[in-house]
């Protein structure tokens, strides 16, 4: 899990689904905004996984990796997967989100 100075408010969630700009991958896409420091959250729609136990699985199986990645561009961050991150493997998806941070900076 990400330390809480890590995590976004749902205020600034709001602020990045408004504001922010999307990007693309294959097993999810995000939606970034620049800022001063480092913030994270991880958005998974109850229309594309029904059940929340797979809801959860994919979010601590993504703050985990951001957790272990160290990279902190001066971003905010909302991930948003796609139902094809549950075929991924946990190496590509570790390597999607590195690929995707790196490229905000």
């Amino acid at each position: 899990m990400l330390p809480k100075t890590k995590r976004m408010t749902a205020a600034e969630v709001r602020n990045v689904f408004s504001n922010g700009i999307n990007k693309k991958s294959n097993p999810f896409y995000s939606k970034f905004t620049k800022s001063e420091s480092f913030k994270a959250a991880v958005s998974c729609p109850a229309k594309v996984f029904k059940k929340a136990v797979l809801r959860n699985k994919i979010k601590r199986k993504i703050y985990s990796i951001l957790s272990s990645l160290q990279i902190f561009p001066p971003v905010h961050i909302v991930f948003i997967p796609n139902p094809s991150i549950l075929k991924e493997t946990h190496a590509k998806i570790t390597q999607e989100i590195k690929s995707t941070i790196t490229s905000l900076k």
